[in-house]
């Protein structure tokens, strides 16, 4: 037991390298420091959930970077965690689905096809274990998404809209006063 803290503290470590050398360096690192997130997200495997506090916030900042070549690694890296993650990830969904609606907007098609393998991904863990997803917590991000008129979002929200009716345990249908108004 006292190997594995120990074990997690130097995962932290090596976040707050990764973070602060690479992705808030100001020498164009943050490509190397995606791919550093990326590659912790595999190696944690099983106690990846330890780490998703730390590992998902600074790849989601970076799905809104100038830096098209930024928003693909952002991609890869979130890619990873989230198939490491597998239904770990559902209590950041939101936040997972918001970095989602930019990447889906932008115009560059990397990014885009990026976002749309994440997206594939986390819908079939949504579609697995949809009794643990938070539809509560989904259908006002989902409303509010509405409201952009970019035909990427368009399709990002009628793809999940699609497959939240294919899972019961979501009861998306309760639902449609509230992203209809």
């Amino acid at each position: 037991m006292v190997e594995l803290s120990r074990d997690r503290a130097h995962v932290h470590k090596i976040l707050d390298c990764l973070q602060h050398d690479f992705l808030e360096s100001r020498q164009g690192n943050k490509k190397g420091g995606l791919l550093g997130f990326g590659s912790v997200a595999v190696g944690c495997g099983s106690e990846i959930q330890h780490f998703l506090d730390r590992l998902l916030p600074p790849v989601l900042k970076c799905c809104d970077d100038e830096d098209q070549r930024v928003k693909y690694h952002a991609c890869e890296a979130l890619y990873n965690m989230v198939k490491v993650a597998d239904d770990l990830v559902l209590p950041y969904f939101n936040k997972v689905f918001d970095g989602l609606l930019k990447l889906y907007a932008d115009i560059e098609t990397d990014a885009k096809h990026g976002a749309m393998i994440v997206n594939k991904v986390l819908k079939e863990i949504v579609t697995s274990h949809g009794n643990r997803f938070g539809t509560v917590e989904f259908v006002p991000l989902f409303a509010d998404s509405l409201r952009y008129h970019n035909p990427g979002i368009r399709q990002l929200l009628l793809e999940w809209l699609n497959t939240l009716l294919s899972v019961p345990e979501a009861q998306i249908v309760t639902y449609v006063p509230q992203y209809l108004e």
